[in-house]
């Protein structure tokens, strides 16, 4: 007989687990963290809102324009 809390912790220790394993995606992405101005941030968002474009796709397509 199992323990229910200790069938609980043990299977959101798994959920965890989950999350945390990173997935191979068809790209081989990388994460970085960047600071920038307070006004940038807000037009990358009103672009987000009013295109429906990520914020993450907005960069990474500016990029590739900028960066070839």
């Amino acid at each position: 007989m199992t323990n229910a809390f200790m069938a609980s912790a043990n299977k959101a220790k798994r959920e965890q687990q989950d999350i945390q394993t990173p997935r191979a995606d068809s790209d081989d992405l990388k994460v970085i963290n960047i600071r920038i101005p307070a006004d940038l941030h807000y037009k990358a968002n009103l672009h987000r809102v009013q295109t429906g474009e990520s914020v993450t796709a907005l960069v990474q397509r500016l990029l590739r324009e900028e960066l070839g």
